[in-house]
């Protein structure tokens, strides 16, 4: 199969075109055909060397939409959507035409998302649902977003407003100096880390997503670009450089 591999850390000029064994399936493991791949800004940190945790040589890419090819029977020709914290560390990513995952990691792509725009929205939703999910957040509560504009951002606020909640934005600017103090709201600031849910773990958390995706109130960012493995180089400079949206790999064309 054809993928984007990395040997050292670098800047994208790192990344090689390769060609590279199909991997191998067992009962507890499918092969995943890659339909679409997003590039996220996690990814360049992490062939840039920012993430310690890395083996190489590495496929990178986390998120990532596709057909089942080898696997359970009951799973063969599913249209399946992934990610996971586990990927392109010390798992082999998405930027190939094929990827192998567990078995129990299997979920079935919405079908209100094509496989672009459902392998671009992962990473973001992922985090602004663990994040909200951390904080408890109640229909009868007021959410306070930094950066409600982002990619992450955006996805929470549509969750909050989902559950009910209400929702406040705040951008870069100053803010204004009638805004409550943070400790007399009682407001809470919670952390979350999703390199800490693997790609089983985050199939959980797409189990949650899904039902606000097939509802429509969840919407996939319009995707800006889309590119072969041939030009993922230039696609990773792109999203270093601070692309204006989504940038999307088809491994197939």
């Amino acid at each position: 199969m054809r993928a984007i591999r990395f040997e050292a850390f670098g800047d994208p000029s790192v990344l090689e075109l390769v060609e590279v064994a199909t991997p191998a399936t067992d009962e507890k493991r499918a092969l995943v055909r890659i339909m679409a791949a997003s590039i996220n800004p996690s990814d360049v940190k992490n062939v840039a060397g920012a993430m310690k945790q890395t083996t190489l040589p590495r496929i990178p890419g986390r998120d990532f939409a596709g057909v089942v090819e080898a696997g359970p029977e009951e799973w063969i020709g599913a249209q399946v959507w992934g990610t996971g914290g586990d990927m392109r560390f010390t798992r082999d990513g998405s930027h190939a035409e094929f990827i192998v995952v567990p078995a129990a990691s299997l979920r079935r792509k919405p079908d209100t998302l094509s496989f672009d725009q459902a392998a671009s929205v992962a990473v973001n939703y992922v985090a602004a649902w663990c994040g909200i999910e951390a904080a408890g957040l109640t229909a009868e509560e007021t959410v306070l977003l930094i950066g409600a504009g982002g990619g992450v951002g955006s996805a929470a606020a549509q969750i909050a407003r989902r559950l009910g909640a209400s929702v406040i934005g705040v951008d870069r600017r100053a803010p204004h100096p009638e805004l409550i103090d943070f400790y007399r709201n009682e407001g809470r600031l919670v952390g979350v880390d999703t390199l800490k849910r693997d790609v089983t773990a985050s199939a959980k958390v797409l189990d949650a997503l899904t039902p606000g995706f097939a509802a429509g109130d969840y919407r996939a960012s319009p995707i800006v670009e889309i590119c072969g493995l041939g030009e993922a180089r230039e696609a990773y400079r792109k999203v270093a450089a601070a692309a204006a949206g989504p940038i999307v790999l088809r491994p197939q064309e």
